[in-house]
């Protein structure tokens, strides 16, 4: 099927979008959605009307030619957003390939610019969860993956396109390295360095005010689970000791197998002290 080229008109005739298409019903603003067409342009059709929207049609090109007579439209009428009269979002055909810098910071500021009309519909789709939604699950279906991998696997197959795409690869890594050169690995400190660079650091967090409460009540409170851990190991040791079964084995007689074991630890424990008494 061959393509073709349509511009709309407000009904005085001034364009307001040039679009491309193949189907029957693409170019017929009566057939127009919000989910096809973006804010700007859905505004003024529902403005004007859509019955009283004119339309002029190039019909019998090739999808080539096509796309090429939409760019060069959309560059004589210009877009609403750099001063022109079209709500179109791109520069037409397949779409802005790698713009440069410049163009992207031109295009950020004037989308920055509280009257560009633009600007609603860019937030818009930049901002709504639902958008961002079908976006993700377009760009995760097997078709567009498929897509993705034949036009990748096509570059690298060509021996020219792949030294091409290698060696623009190589400058955007260097230009990145210029850039963000990596920050130099500091020296290591020795022992008495890192222990003046710890006094130092607490020093400086000392005398700020701020961060001496926060360490004080941090300190408090493991000071205070502490002590709570320790009421409960003191009051579980308590309520098993004063069981009927325990009490009952602390009643026992002790053997002479046990004293002796108590007896052998007394005699360790006064060794060790007289050792370290003399010491």
């Amino acid at each position: 099927m061959t393509a073709y080229v349509y511009i709309w008109f407000r009904p005085d005739w001034t364009p307001f979008y040039v679009g491309i298409g193949k189907t029957p019903s693409r170019w017929n603003p009566l057939r127009a959605k919000a989910k096809d067409r973006n804010e700007l342009c859905m505004r003024i059709i529902r403005k004007h009307g859509a019955h009283n929207v004119h339309v002029h049609k190039h019909v019998g090109l090739s999808w080539e030619d096509a796309c090429a007579k939409e760019r060069a439209l959309i560059a004589h009428f210009g877009r609403i957003s750099e001063g022109g009269l079209l709500a179109n979002f791109t520069d037409g055909g397949d779409g802005v390939v790698s713009p440069s810098k410049e163009v992207l910071d031109k295009k950020r500021k004037r989308l920055l610019d509280p009257e560009n009309p633009m600007r609603t519909a860019h937030v818009r789709l930049n901002s709504d969860p639902e958008i961002a939604k079908r976006r993700s699950e377009s760009l995760k279906s097997q078709e567009v993956r498929a897509k993705h991998k034949k036009n990748a696997d096509e570059r690298w197959a060509d021996p020219a396109k792949r030294g091409a795409l290698a060696e623009k690869m190589r400058a955007i890594w260097a230009e990145r390295k210029t850039a963000n050169p990596p920050k130099e690995k500091p020296r290591k400190r020795n022992k008495e360095e890192l222990a003046e660079y710890r006094r130092n650091l607490l020093k400086e967090r000392n005398a700020d005010p701020k961060y001496r409460a926060n360490r004080l009540a941090a300190l408090q409170g493991a000071s205070d689970k502490i002590s709570a851990g320790v009421i409960r190991s003191q009051s579980k040791r308590l309520a098993t000791l004063a069981t009927p079964e325990v009490q009952a084995k602390l009643k026992q007689p002790k053997t002479e197998a046990h004293k002796k074991k108590c007896s052998d630890a007394k005699k360790l424990w006064w060794a060790a002290k007289r050792a370290n008494m003399t010491a």
